[in-house]
């Protein structure tokens, strides 16, 4: 498992969250899979752990690279090479 309870985590669709914990569930009828049960502000959400549910998180970026980020989008376009 990548992320652990308590881990901050941002979801492409509903944004930052926490995660809670880590429950075994069931969906429709198949085997039981592990799931991270995330809160977020106005809900709660489990995502699958697994490559493609681990694939749609990401850890929150830490503050002292946001600036690293702030430089790079700020600055003048750069051409890339024709190869």
């Amino acid at each position: 498992m990548h992320f652990t309870v308590g881990d901050i985590i941002v979801h492409p669709i509903y944004g930052i969250g926490k995660v809670v914990g880590i429950e075994d569930l069931q969906y429709q009828g198949s085997e039981t899979h592990p799931f991270y049960k995330i809160s977020l502000d106005n809900g709660m959400i489990w995502v699958q752990v697994d490559d493609a549910g681990e694939a749609r998180l990401r850890p929150l970026t830490p503050p002292g690279e946001l600036e690293t980020y702030r430089l790079v989008l700020t600055s003048p376009p750069t051409p890339l090479s024709d190869d």
